[in-house]
């Protein structure tokens, strides 16, 4: 049993060796040269096959019968050349398609094909050489230089940057998992020193080089980014934020200059400095011109003061809030006037929140000032006062109050009953595009310092109004919100003469019209021989839709001799039908 293990064994050593080229008892038949392992891709190639003499009559051929082989294909014949009895060449004339191994062997007796002998090769390209050699010093990693290193070699190449000044030598700088960057160590070059810099490169099929670069590492530096320490607020300079920050090297190892960037906390878009305000060596600036009370999200970078090297990258964003200061602009103000069951007037005053940017810090109040012949005034967190008015002349104030001031004063004139209205606008129009109201408007011929909007949903048992206030030289309005299709708005405009209101206009629209939920219930009223008075209400508000245009009374007898289609006015809610036949029934009904 152990015979037979060594035989089966013995017979795949021999099949091997002669495979691979290593049986010495067919080696001393026939050998390939040159025996060369590496090939470069695209070159003609030629391989010689040497029999050994004294094989000829072993294998009954001599080097006419010598064929060539690659893994999977037979070489053509055309490719051969017999050179003497003993020497038969293969030429390749593009190695490209070549694949290993590569292999003579001999028909012995002319037919049976035996391997003689074959190499084992791997295709490739001699390296190019690197170009674009380019050094940058990252702050506290070294100084990492990148370069191109041209065509893939599908071989085993070898890259080594080189580094020497003074003419002595440094340590070379192996790249590890690339082949087109390497990082020497900030001990293994120095500033201020002019440094030689390349590349070599060396595989199987040959070395070349870079060109060389000459540097003072100093001017290629890429600083880290400044370290923000704090960001703070100036109470005697309500619109800046003093920024302090640590600079990545100190004024003896490098002079820098910077560039500071900001933004509101919830905006994406930065505002940056001019580069000239930040081009000296400094760890603290002032922002000024920004909004009171508004937080602010900064960062800063920096580079070699004089321009050479790089940018840092930004650093990490630090936020600061601005001081309040007092609200900067006047409330928007509007009034309601409605009668108690005394016929007495009731005021309720409203008043729209300040933005944020107007706000300039926290509303804690409203200070809200009622004057007649006396003033009374009231203090409120809320946005709306009710009032009840005496037949008389009153002038209302507002203002808007942080722990800083008062915002500037808001009026409204509530005149006396009995005086005379004001000029409205001569000409207004609104129309609708399915998505929004557009109003538009003529300016009176006196002067007005505003104007009102009011925009009201019939439709609704509350009947909120919605409002805005308008500047001066507003000549249109678009309202878009809080509104629907097939519902019944009135919207009103008044000019304000100095807060004194004038005459309003009001028209009435819908956003969008559609067809009528119903018709009208209709019953039928003074019956006579010939004639029928049909009655009919009104359609309920909720289910016109749109303004009602017309009626269609639509009246045919059961026999089908008589059929009519009568149209009427939309505010009519009765009709007489005539010449009818006696003891006839008639189907009757309404259409809007």
């Amino acid at each position: 049993m152990g015979t037979a293990w060594m035989l089966r064994n013995l017979v795949v050593i021999i099949h091997l060796s002669a495979y691979f080229g290593l049986c010495t008892i067919l080696r001393s038949c026939g050998y390939i040269i040159p025996e060369i392992s590496i090939i470069q891709i695209g070159t003609q190639f030629v391989a010689s096959c040497v029999l050994n003499e004294s094989c000829i009559p072993v294998y009954g051929a001599d080097a006419n019968y010598i064929y060539w082989s690659t893994r999977k294909n037979e070489v053509p014949k055309e490719q051969y050349n017999v050179v003497n009895r003993t020497l038969a060449q293969v030429t390749i004339t593009d190695t490209s398609v070549l694949e290993s191994p590569l292999l003579c062997g001999i028909l012995e007796h002319g037919q049976i094909p035996q391997t003689l002998y074959g190499i084992f090769f791997t295709l490739g390209f001699p390296p190019e050489k690197p170009t674009n050699l380019t050094c940058i010093v990252y702050q506290d990693v070294g100084m990492t230089c990148t370069w191109n290193p041209g065509r893939h070699t599908y071989l085993p190449t070898n890259f080594t940057l080189k580094n020497q000044w003074f003419a002595e030598q440094k340590p070379d700088c192996i790249p590890f998992d690339a082949n087109n960057s390497c990082t020497i160590e900030a001990e293994h070059f120095s500033f201020f020193v002019n440094t030689e810099l390349w590349v070599e490169v060396e595989n199987g099929l040959g070395k070349n080089e870079s060109d060389h670069i000459f540097l003072d590492p100093v001017n290629i530096v890429k600083p880290s980014a400044p370290d923000i320490l704090n960001v703070t607020a100036i109470p005697e300079l309500p619109s800046g934020l003093k920024v302090e920050w640590e600079n990545p090297y100190r004024e003896q190892e490098m002079k820098l200059k910077f560039v500071i960037r900001y933004r509101m906390k919830y905006s994406i878009n930065f505002t940056e400095l001019p580069s000239e305000d930040t081009a000296s060596n400094r760890d603290f600036f002032t922002l000024q011109g920004l909004k009171s009370y508004t937080t602010y999200s900064i960062s800063i970078r920096c580079m070699k003061m004089d321009g050479r090297g790089y940018w840092s990258e930004w650093s990490t964003e630090v936020t600061g809030t601005t001081p309040e200061t007092k609200p900067s602009k006047k409330v928007d103000l509007w009034r309601q006037l409605t009668y108690n069951n005394c016929g007495k007037r009731n005021l309720e005053l409203m008043w729209k929140k300040l933005e944020v940017s107007d706000a300039n810090g926290i509303i804690l109040f409203y200070e809200v000032k009622i004057s007649s012949k006396a003033t009374e005034t009231v203090i409120t967190p809320n946005t709306t006062l009710r009032y009840k008015l005496e037949d008389k002349k009153y002038t209302v104030n507002v203002y808007a109050c942080n722990s800083v001031g008062k915002s500037p004063v808001a009026t409204l004139i509530i005149p006396e009953e009995s005086a005379p209205v004001l000029p409205g606008v001569p000409h207004f129009n609104v129309t609708s595009n399915n998505t929004h109201l557009l109003l538009e408007w003529k300016a009176p011929r006196f002067s007005v310092n505003g104007y009102i909007i009011e925009c009201v949903d019939l439709l609704s048992e509350k009947r909120v109004i919605e409002w805005q206030q308008l500047e001066s030289t507003a000549r249109s309005a678009v309202i878009y919100e809080n509104i629907k299709q097939f519902k019944l708005y009135e919207v009103s405009i008044y000019p304000l003469y100095n807060g004194n209101p004038g005459a309003s206009h009001t028209l009435k629209t819908y956003l969008e019209e559609g067809a009528p939920l119903n018709g009208p219930d209709i019953v039928a009223h003074k019956i006579d021989k010939n004639e029928v008075t049909l009655v009919w209400k009104l359609l309920h508000p909720e289910d016109q839709r749109g303004f009602i245009t017309h009626y269609a009374v639509v009246y045919s007898s059961n026999n089908g001799r008589d059929s009519f289609n009568v149209t009427v006015d939309a505010n009519i809610t009765e009709y007489t039908l005539s010449s009818l036949t006696k003891d006839t029934s008639y189907l009757t009904y309404l259409v809007a």
